[in-house]
């Protein structure tokens, strides 16, 4: 659903992108949200980048999202939600970045300002090349799946493909102990996040 987790939003809109916005010398923003499943995590990540936007004066915005399964992807690419999905979603927030279907007045589409932002692909975490020259990624709940040979494979390709001033940001239940050296533990907000291991002194 939308905002789930919604301090690691919060991290996100008042910690990581005025740092990237106030050190990133190339004006483009690359996200990636990998599991994306349904759409609603890279759809949330989106209006928080228009939602910090006045950070962002002629920069280019890239959220790559990436899931294996095509039937979610699908789902995603048509942006209509109803019910629990949006449960979280604020009424000012509903209003601005979703339009309400007026034969079925529960049913709600993401706006093309947000929608634009966000690309849809399959992606095999596990054959496929990841992005590179990220300066975000968010991999929430996927890692619970794997076993720990496949989450430290996992890891080792999200060191590679993360910018030096980027940010990992996995599920609530999740950590990285044990599993990569390439990344430090900070909080931010009460959120557990990660940056490359050269950063550490920055917190």
């Amino acid at each position: 659903y939308f905002f789930r987790n919604e301090r690691q939003f919060d991290a996100l809109i008042q910690h990581c992108l005025p740092d990237i916005a106030k050190k990133k010398t190339i004006k483009k923003l690359r996200i990636w949200s990998a599991g994306c499943s349904t759409g609603e995590e890279p759809y949330t990540i989106a209006i928080c980048v228009l939602e910090s936007m006045p950070l962002f004066p002629g920069w280019e915005f890239e959220i790559i999202a990436t899931d294996i399964a095509p039937s979610v992807l699908d789902f995603a690419r048509k942006g209509e939600y109803s019910g629990r999905r949006i449960e979280k979603v604020a009424p000012a927030v509903l209003e601005k970045y979703f339009t309400q279907d007026r034969r079925y007045p529960e049913l709600f589409t993401i706006k093309e300002q947000a929608r634009r932002l966000v690309t849809f692909h399959y992606l095999n975490l596990f054959k496929n090349p990841y992005p590179k020259d990220l300066d975000i990624i968010f991999c929430r709940n996927v890692m619970i799946y794997f076993d720990r040979e496949y989450q430290r494979r996992l890891v080792a390709g999200f060191a590679g493909a993360l910018s030096k001033g980027g940010y990992l940001f996995i599920g609530h239940s999740e950590t990285l102990h044990s599993i990569s050296e390439d990344f430090v533990y900070v909080k931010l907000l009460d959120s557990p996040v990660y940056v490359p291991k050269e950063r550490a002194n920055e917190f």
